[in-house]
């Protein structure tokens, strides 16, 4: 492959990756958890009498969270257990009222 076609490619994988890199977030603690989450258009207070197929949209927010597993079984290491507690208190704390 000629030096032209692999810079090309590594553009390419490049913009991909910060592409990617905008709309995937990986918060690590409660308050993080909460401020990627509050930006959806998904949380209300209240949902009224219109609530329904009209609140469904594609604007989600995206986060992930890097959770462990025991190898070739669906049991969560505990190394992951912190990480879920902070899910867990935000979803009880500052998002108690989002909608998911």
């Amino acid at each position: 492959m000629n030096p032209i076609s692999q810079l090309f490619i590594a553009s390419l994988l490049l913009t991909n990756t910060l592409a990617l890199a905008n709309e995937l977030v990986f918060p690590s603690n409660e308050a993080e958890i909460v401020q990627a989450l509050s930006t959806s258009p998904f949380q209300r207070k209240s949902m009224g009498p219109d609530k329904g197929l009209a609140d469904i949209r594609d604007d989600k927010p995206k986060v992930g969270a890097q959770i462990h597993f025991d190898f070739d079984s669906a049991t969560i290491k505990e190394e992951s257990y912190p990480l879920l507690r902070e899910y867990a208190k935000a979803l009880k704390g500052g998002l108690a009222e989002a909608r998911l």
